[in-house]
C-alpha cells in the first residue's frame, strides 16, 4: 500500500491521553498525525467518570503526574478557550474497617508528607460529612484538591485545537494493522486501512 503521508510523531488513539499528546507535541512544533479507529473520545475516554485523583494513589510517579494533571486543567481551560467543567469539590475515600482504616491513615501520612490536603475523618465525621453512605462506614479519607471534569469535551477539544490551531493530521475511523520496522530495527512506518504513515516515533495510546 502507497505512503498516506508523513509525520514526525504518530498517535495511535484518541482518547484523552492520544489528544493530549497530540496536542503537546504539536504544540513543540512536531507534525504530528493522530490516529483513531472510531471516533474521538470513542471508547475509555467516552465511558469513565473524570475524576482526576490522588486519593486512591501511592507516593511516586503515578501520584507526582496526577497533582500535575490537577494543577494544569485551570490554565488549560484558558488555553483551549473552552469549557471542559473541570471542578475541584474534593475526594472522599470510604473506609469500610478498621483493617482499611489502618491502611488509610499509613495513606493519609504519605499523602500529607509529600504536602497535599488530606485528612482522615472518624465514624461521626464522614456520616456528618455525607449523611447517604451506609451506615457501616467506619471513617473515610478526604482529599481536598480532588477534581472532576467532563473526559469527552476535553478528548475533542484537544484534538481540534491540535488540528486547526497547530496543523495536526487528525485521522478518526482509520485502523492501524501494523506497526513497521526498517532493516536496523527501527521504526519505519505505520501500517493503516487507508494507508502506510512513514514516521520514525510513535506514541500508542491505544488502551487496554
Amino acid at each position: 500500500m502507497s505512503i498516506l503521508k508523513t509525520t514526525d510523531v504518530a498517535v495511535i488513539g484518541g482518547g484523552v491521553i492520544g489528544c493530549a499528546a497530540a496536542y503537546y507535541l504539536a504544540r513543540k512544533k512536531l507534525q504530528v498525525t493522530l490516529i483513531e479507529k472510531r471516533g474521538i473520545a470513542a471508547g475509555t475516554s467516552g465511558r469513565c467518570e473524570g475524576d482526576v485523583l490522588v486519593c486512591d494513589k501511592m507516593p511516586g510517579f503515578d501520584l507526582d503526574l496526577a497533582v500535575l494533571s490537577q494543577n494544569i486543567f485551570a490554565e488549560l481551560t484558558e488555553e483551549l478557550d473552552y469549557d471542559i467543567d473541570w471542578t475541584r469539590r474534593g475526594g472522599l475515600l470510604a473506609i469500610e474497617n478498621n483493617e482499611e482504616m489502618q491502611a488509610a491513615r499509613t495513606l493519609c501520612s504519605r499523602l500529607s508528607e509529600a504536602g497535599l490536603p488530606v485528612r482522615i475523618l472518624d465514624q461521626h465525621e464522614v456520616h456528618a460529612d455525607e449523611p447517604h453512605l451506609a451506615p457501616d462506614i467506619v471513617g473515610g479519607l478526604e482529599t481536598d484538591c480532588d477534581g472532576s471534569l467532563n473526559p469527552m469535551a476535553l478528548a475533542c477539544r484537544l484534538s481540534l485545537s491540535a488540528q486547526k490551531r497547530l496543523g495536526a493530521a487528525i485521522l478518526t475511523h482509520t485502523t492501524v494493522t501494523d506497526i513497521r520496522l526498517d532493516n536496523r530495527g527501527h521504526i519505519d512506518r505505520v501500517i493503516t486501512d487507508r494507508g502506510n504513515i512513514a514516521t520514525r516515533y510513535i506514541v500508542n495510546a491505544a488502551g487496554v
